[in-house]
């Protein structure tokens, strides 16, 4: 019996003596959080300018990787925070500035308020949302992505039948896009839009190659990166690879990867790098009261096979 007693306090000493230890710890970190926290905000009021927030949906590391370095060259801090957190931790800091990238047709975005109930500037890059009142718009222009893959097409005289492919979600852009191109190239090739259908439970690559082969298209465009990527796995599956040529608007390193492998013929992207440049830019003459671009017509760049 006192040999139970005796376990159970020694027990309840070594409960009590972790639990002390594990208190501590915590209040520790959280000092050390709180402590961080603050020197970030005193380094944003001290040493940096101003704190500017990037954020959206894809395309963001290759517009931070010039918005940082004008950041860098301003004095300005610049953090990159995903879309679902970007507007409280603008809050949070009270944020100078955010720059918000947007390539939906339905996307829209709050006003976004410091801690004192002050709007937040911004700056907008890709397809026009619904912003209160930004500081500056930043696009490639719809006539200048038309021109350069109605270039294209016209250097590629084996392109005989094209077929444009656009998710629902993207349609508005496609189609003027689509209608643009079609008025350049419609007097010697045909052209053929297709949208996909709204439908998540599809199996789109199948979809994908239903069209291939029900249209037999020489070459298929596609307005978005995802849609790309599927026409590519559909036509390398259907040993088709040199047979039909692909062409997308906008990229990433693996269809750039397909590019190089020549089972990509074209990709035409908006310069992001230079988009994140001028966005900083254009917010720091915003804060600096001097003049700033509405709106900023950003250019393209163009991979080919090799």
């Amino acid at each position: 019996m006192a040999n139970k007693k005796i376990l159970k306090r020694i027990f309840l000493i070594s409960t009590t003596s972790i639990l002390i230890i594990l208190t501590g710890i915590i209040i520790q970190e959280s000092f050390k959080i709180v402590f961080q926290f603050k020197g970030n905000i005193s380094k944003k009021h001290s040493a940096a300018d101003y704190h500017f927030i990037l954020t959206g949906t894809d395309y963001v590391d290759d517009i931070f990787s010039g918005a940082k370095g004008k950041a860098d060259e301003l004095n300005v801090i610049l953090d990159k925070v995903p879309m679902d957190k970007a507007f409280e931790y603008a809050y949070f800091v009270d944020a100078d500035g955010i720059i918000i990238f947007n390539d939906k047709d339905d996307f829209s975005i709050p006003s976004i308020v410091d801690s004192a109930s002050s709007k937040i500037p911004v700056v907008l890059i890709g397809k026009i949302g619904i912003p209160d009142d930004p500081v500056s718009y930043i696009s490639t222009g719809g006539i200048a992505i038309a021109e350069e893959f109605s270039a294209e097409i016209t250097k590629h005289k084996e392109w005989n039948d094209i077929l444009f492919i656009s998710k629902k979600s993207n349609q508005n852009f496609s189609s003027s896009i689509f209608s643009m191109i079609h008025k350049i190239c419609s007097h010697d090739r045909k052209l053929k839009m297709e949208i996909l259908p709204d439908d998540r439970s599809l199996n789109f690559e199948d979809y994908i190659k239903s069209l291939i082969i029900e249209k037999t298209p020489d070459c298929i465009i596609s307005f978005n990166p995802d849609t790309t990527l599927t026409v590519t796995r559909s036509i390398i599956n259907l040993d088709m690879v040199g047979k039909i040529g692909i062409a997308g608007y906008n990229s990433n390193s693996l269809l750039d990867s397909y590019c190089d492998k020549k089972v990509i013929s074209l990709l035409v992207s908006s310069d992001f790098h230079q988009a994140g440049i001028d966005a900083v830019q254009q917010l720091y003459f915003e804060k600096q009261k001097k003049f700033v671009n509405a709106y900023i017509s950003t250019g393209l760049t163009v991979r080919k096979s090799r």
